[in-house]
This record gives structure tokens, C-alpha cells and sequence, in this order.
């Protein structure tokens, strides 16, 4: 039993690592984008994508079955290092290799090749990075400080040694070494602290621990495939110019995706199993609260996101970036209906539903596939962005028409809210729309606030329900 304070306090401080570390990395690229201009970024970016994924497939589950199964028995712990380590190793050999053959058989769009197999490098650090093992024992602290270094290696070598077009192979190195070298002071802390059991590798243990994680890690493939494909296709189909102006707003984007939501499943997902195995009475409710307070959160960003576009674009990358403008306009409606949709997800896992969490997440990789290509080709940037709306929108209504715990009817009441006071927003906002962009923000979230507490849309019971999720005296989780 881990007293829910220090939940709280481990998921802030490792919040925290996270956010300042990845801050850190997006100046860096806001940096970087500015010294080498939008075609050359989008160069850049396409390689990080690429090498995104192959990170994904590497991983492939193993490091959260590994700290589940040490967080059960601590005792196994050396035998879990050596086994994900040793798997996750070879998977790296053959991801780094088939890397190098798409090079190779020029399969890779023109000018992105060298840096794809530079940035593909990532896979073998990555590959012995034992950040779980900690995360297993409640012990963040080394975990958000490793985190934060990455970033700011980063950063200081973009800020101080990239300075001409010229350079982005020599940032791609940088990346690497900014990857490697606190992955090699975790690694090192753990094989002294914990050990490495040479004695349990075999063929049997690893192919146990791969068949462990499948589930998991299709899941995760899934997801990274769908917050990728918007990127490879306008890579492949369109010119890299336009890729770095895609990229430059899809940046801003997935920065949000992966921390905000990401953190949302940590903290969310111990309560929400506790309440479902003490009583179903409250899951729903919780359920239901938490995905009207997300709606009423998450639909203000995309209202003030788009509003504030074009000034927020060339601010961060300067005027050359004035078309990623409507790019970012478009794909924060994709970031809120995830935001919103998240809760369900997380309540899925929380009741054993992964089976129907998995045939969900095919549904939306199934959309992106559909909806990508078409648009992109049809309309640019601007048609990849309405792909990501799209299919994250398609994705919205299956969930909600899939959960079993709610009906979709009830879901349905507590987000058209939030949307017909956002549209109202818009619309009244529009005499207004040549206000400085901190005016636009200050305006356009009173007009909000006061249209949705019009519509009834907020409720005491939604403070009560943070309130109640913070004051909650303990938290069930094996550590």
C-alpha cells in the first residue's frame, strides 16, 4: 500500500522531469528550426519521426512488463534487467539494420537518408536505458534529473555549436550523444545497485518476456503509428519545405500529446482501479466527472490554440513559419478530443478491458491509414491536419459508443457544452480578431467562461471531484 501522497508527489516530480527535460528539447528544435530553415527542418524532423517509431519497436512493451513484474517481486529484478536488456539489445541490431537497408535501396525520401541512419543510432542507448527499474520502486528523483539532462545536453550544443544550414548532420549527432550519455548514467547506477543475472538469459526467457509484452507493445506500435503518420505521408508526398511547416506546428502538438496525456495515464490509472474494484457506483461516476472536466479544459486550449495560430508560429520560428499557422489551428482540435477521450481509455485498462482497448486502437490506426494519404494528396498540410482531426474525431464517437460502462447518451451531454460555446466564442470573437494575442486569449476565455457557465456547463461537483481525487488517504498499488 503506497500512501496516495506520495503518488502525488512521485507523479509531480517525475511530471516535472519531464516536462522541463522536453522543454528543454523543444527549444532546442525551436532553435534548430530557425538556423535551418523550414525545408531543412522538415528534413530533420522526418528523420526523428522515423527514428521515433523504431524506438517504439524496440521497446515493443518490454519495459513496462518489466516493471510490473519487478514492482510484484523485487527479488527478480536482476533476471528482468538481463532479460529485457539482452532482448531489447537484439531488437536494436535489427532495427539499426534495416535502417541502414532502406538507405541502402533508396527507399527514403530525397536528402533524409544520412540523417534517418545517424538519428537510428538512438536505438542501441535506448536499448539499455533502465529507467523502469526505478519507476518500479517508487524512486523518480534520478529518473527526472536523467531526463532533464537529456534536454539540456541538447539544447546547449543546438544553442552554442549549430550555426549554419550546414550543421543539421552534426545536430543529429548531438541528439544521440544527448540520448546516450544519461542512459549510461542510469544504466550504470542500476547494474551496481541491483546486478545483472548473466545465469537467467536463455532463448525460453526471452521469447516469455516477448510474449508477455506482445499486447502491449502492438498497442504502443498503434499509437506511435498514428501520431506518425501525418508526418511520413507529407514527407513522401510533398515537398520537405512543407514538411517543416507541417512539422514545426505538429511539434508544438505532440509535445502536449506525449507529456499532458501521458502523465494523465499515470496518475489516473491507480485510482480509477481501486475504484473499480471497490465499487462500480463510483468508477462510473468518476469516469463520467473527470470526461466532462476534460472537455471543459481541453476545448478552451483548441479555442485559444486556434485563435492565437499565426502569432504563436512566427513567434516561436520567426515569419518564415507564417503557413504552419492554420497547421496548428487545425490539429489542436485533434489534441483535444484526445485529451477528452483519454479518461475512457484509461478506464478500460483500469477494468481489465485491454482486449477492447487494443481492437480500438486498430480502429483508429485504420482511419489514419484511410484518411491520411487521401487528404494529403488532395489538400497539403492543411488536408494531413484534417486527417488527424478527422480520424481522432472517428475515434471519439467509437469510444463513446463502444465504453460499457456509460451510456453514449450521457457521454454525448457533457461534451456539446463545451463545443457550442467554443463555436459561439469563435464567432463573437471574429470583429475582434486583429487584438494583440494575449488580448485574444484574455477575451476569448472570458467569452467562453461566460457562455458555458450560461449553458449550466460547470458544476460544483467538478471541483469536488479534484478535490476528492487529491484528498483520497490511500491508493492501493503493489510496489
Amino acid at each position: 500500500m503506497v500512501p496516495a501522497r506520495k503518488l502525488l508527489k512521485n507523479y509531480i516530480m517525475l511530471f516535472a522531469g519531464n516536462v522541463l527535460g522536453q522543454s528543454f528539447f523543444f527549444l532546442g528544435f525551436v532553435q534548430l528550426a530557425r538556423v535551418l530553415g523550414p525545408s531543412g527542418f522538415g528534413v530533420w524532423n522526418f528523420a526523428q519521426v522515423c527514428m521515433l517509431y523504431l524506438l517504439r519497436i524496440g521497446e515493443f512493451g518490454l519495459e513496462v512488463i518489466g516493471l510490473r513484474e519487478t514492482a510484484r517481486d523485487p527479488k527478480i529484478v536482476s533476471s528482468w534487467i538481463a532479460n529485457v536488456v539482452s532482448v531489447r539489445f537484439v531488437l536494436a541490431i535489427f532495427l539499426f539494420g534495416f535502417a541502414v537497408l532502406l538507405s541502402i535501396l533508396n527507399l527514403l525520401p530525397s536528402g533524409t537518408t544520412s540523417l534517418v541512419v545517424i538519428t537510428s543510432l538512438c536505438v542501441f542507448p535506448m536499448a539499455f536505458l533502465l529507467e523502469w527499474v526505478f519507476e518500479a520502486r517508487q524512486e523518480v528523483g534520478l529518473i527526472s534529473i536523467a531526463r532533464i539532462l537529456k534536454g539540456i545536453l541538447f539544447f546547449l550544443a543546438v544553442v552554442f555549436l549549430i550555426s549554419r544550414s550546414e550543421d543539421a548532420t552534426l545536430a543529429a549527432y548531438f541528439y544521440v550523444i544527448s540520448i546516450t550519455l544519461p542512459s549510461v548514467m542510469i544504466l550504470s547506477i542500476v547494474i551496481n545497485r541491483f546486478g545483472f543475472a548473466w545465469s537467467s538469459l536463455s532463448i525460453r526467457s526471452a521469447m516469455d518476456a516477448l510474449h508477455k509484452s506482445a499486447p502491449i507493445g502492438i498497442s504502443s506500435l498503434l499509437s506511435q503509428y498514428c501520431l506518425s503518420a501525418a508526418p511520413l505521408m507529407v514527407g513522401y508526398f510533398l515537398s520537405m519545405e512543407k514538411l517543416g511547416y507541417f512539422t514545426a506546428a505538429h511539434r508544438i502538438v505532440l509535445f502536449m500529446w506525449a507529456y499532458i496525456l501521458t502523465s494523465m495515464h499515470r496518475i489516473l490509472l491507480p485510482s480509477l482501479s481501486t475504484y473499480f474494484r471497490e465499487s462500480l457506483i463510483h468508477y462510473t461516476r468518476f469516469v463520467e466527472k473527470f470526461f466532462r472536466l476534460s472537455a471543459l479544459i481541453a476545448v478552451p486550449i483548441g479555442l485559444v490554440g486556434t485563435l492565437c495560430a499565426l502569432p504563436l508560429m512566427t513567434l516561436l520560428f520567426t515569419a518564415k513559419y507564417e503557413s504552419s499557422g492554420m497547421v496548428f489551428a487545425v490539429i489542436i482540435w485533434a489534441f483535444v478530443l484526445a485529451s477528452i477521450r483519454s479518461i475512457l481509455e484509461i478506464a478500460l485498462i483500469a477494468s481489465d478491458k485491454q482486449r477492447r482497448y487494443m481492437i480500438g486502437t486498430i480502429f483508429l490506426a485504420v482511419m489514419y491509414t484511410i484518411f491520411t494519404p487521401i487528404l494529403t494528396l488532395k489538400y497539403g498540410i492543411v488536408g494531413a491536419s484534417l486527417a488527424m482531426v478527422l480520424s481522432e474525431l472517428c475515434y471519439f464517437v467509437y469510444l463513446i459508443l463502444s465504453f460499457p460502462f456509460l451510456k453514449s447518451v450521457t457521454l454525448i451531454k457533457n461534451t456539446w457544452k463545451p463545443i457550442v460555446a467554443a463555436i459561439i466564442s469563435m464567432i463573437l470573437f471574429l470583429p475582434l480578431g486583429e487584438l494583440h494575442p494575449a488580448l485574444r486569449m484574455v477575451f476569448s476565455s472570458i467569452i467562453f467562461g461566460i457562455i458555458i457557465i450560461g449553458l449550466k456547463g460547470v458544476t460544483l461537483a467538478d471541483w469536488e471531484l479534484i478535490k476528492s481525487t487529491i484528498n483520497r488517504e490511500r491508493v492501493k498499488q503493489p510496489i
